[in-house]
C-alpha cells in the first residue's frame, strides 16, 4: 500500500495527484512508517528554530507597538531606537542555525533601514521648518499625517507576515528595503 505526500508543504494529501493546500506536485510513496517520517522530516526546519526565527521578527513588532502606545511619553521614543537589539541578541545566542541567522539578519536590516529613513525624513522636515520659517511645519505636518499612518500600517503588514513566514519555516524578505546594511 502506498500513499502520497505533496512535495512542497511535506503533507499526506490522501491520494490526490496535486496538494490540494498548496497545489504543489505530490509523491508516492510506500507506507513504511520509518520511510514516511523521513521523508516528512527532511529538509524541514526544526520547531525550536523556527519559533527563535518567529521571535526575530515579533519582538521588534512588540517594541513598535509598546512605542507607539508609550509616544507620549519620551520613553516611547527612546525605545523604538532599540527594536533592532533583539534579532541582534537572538542572532548571537544562535549563530550555528543559518535558518535563524538569516531571520536575524532580514529583522536587523529592515530596522535599521526604517530607522535610518525616519532619521532623514525627520531631518528633512526640520531644514524646511527652519528655512520657510515654520510655515514649512504646519505643511509638512498635515502632509506628514497623510503620509505615515499608511507607512506605519505597511511596516506592521510586513512585520506580520515575516513573523507568520518564520513561524511556519519559510524565508521572507522584506519589501521596499532598498539597501541592507548586513549581507547574508
Amino acid at each position: 500500500m502506498a500513499t502520497r505526500v505533496c512535495l512542497s508543504c511535506k503533507e499526506d494529501v490522501k491520494g490526490f495527484v496535486f496538494c490540494p493546500k498548496c497545489g504543489g506536485k505530490t509523491e508516492l510513496i510506500e507506507t513504511q512508517e520509518s520511510k514516511l517520517e523521513a521523508f516528512l522530516e527532511n529538509g524541514s526546519i526544526s520547531g525550536s528554530s523556527s519559533q527563535i526565527a518567529m521571535w526575530c521578527h515579533l519582538a521588534p513588532l512588540l517594541i513598535g507597538v509598546l512605542s507607539f502606545l508609550l509616544a507620549f511619553v519620551a520613553v516611547g521614543f527612546v525605545l523604538i531606537l532599540f527594536a533592532w537589539v533583539p534579532p541582534l541578541v537572538l542572532k548571537s545566542k544562535k549563530s550555528g542555525d543559518s535558518f535563524v541567522v538569516r531571520n536575524a539578519n532580514e529583522a536587523i536590516n529592515f530596522q535599521i533601514f526604517w530607522l535610518i529613513t525616519s532619521a532623514v525624513v525627520l531631518i528633512g522636515y526640520l531644514i524646511l521648518g527652519v528655512m520657510t520659517l515654520g510655515i514649512g511645519l504646519i505643511v509638512g505636518g498635515v502632509a506628514g499625517l497623510i503620509f505615515v499612518f499608511p507607512v506605519l500600517l505597511f511596516i506592521l503588514i510586513s512585520q506580520i507576515r515575516a513573523t507568520s513566514a518564520a513561524s511556519a519555516g519559510k524565508e521572507f524578505r522584506y519589501p521596499l528595503v532598498l539597501f541592507r546594511i548586513i549581507k547574508d
